[in-house]
């Protein structure tokens, strides 16, 4: 029979390797997660220069030409550009295009005369990834809208 001194001792130098490992498992998953993660958020995606191009174009001929000048006017376009400054997506443009009373009354403008004028461009990047081009619709409507409301 092994004495209790012993056994205390085995029992210590139990508590003491189970402390260690415990000390080494936090230490890796520690370890792990820093080197896991990245504090970066992801880099938002670059639009494809050509289809803000386009877009542009597309927002800059249908503000111009697509609404008579009784349609068109300043304020409400500052309002529109204001609202679009957070938008991500076309449907973020849309929501921020009914939101403006004076443009409300033309619902489906910006899918008729800028979204559909771009898409039959015959330089459209189709094989762009689609968050790309969800990039590029907001920019170049973004920049379309600028660009009007310098000459308007």
């Amino acid at each position: 029979m092994s004495s209790p001194c012993l056994r205390r001792g085995v029992c210590a130098q139990r508590a003491v390797l189970r402390s260690n490992v415990h000390v080494l498992l936090a230490f890796l998953l520690h370890l792990g997660l820093v080197l896991g993660c990245d504090a970066t958020p992801p880099a938002k995606p670059t639009p494809p220069p050509k289809a803000v191009e386009i877009v542009q174009q597309a927002t800059e001929d249908a503000l111009k030409f697509g609404l008579n000048s009784s349609q068109l006017d300043k304020q409400s376009l500052a309002t529109w550009r204001g609202k679009i400054a957070s938008a991500a997506s076309r449907a973020d443009l849309e929501t921020a295009w009914r939101d403006v009373p004076a443009l409300a009354a033309h619902a489906d403008f910006l899918q008729k005369k800028v979204f559909e004028v771009a898409l039959d461009d015959g330089d459209w990047p189709k094989d762009e990834p689609e968050n790309k081009l969800e990039a590029a619709w907001v920019e170049g409507v973004r920049n379309g809208v600028a660009k009007v409301l310098e000459v308007h």
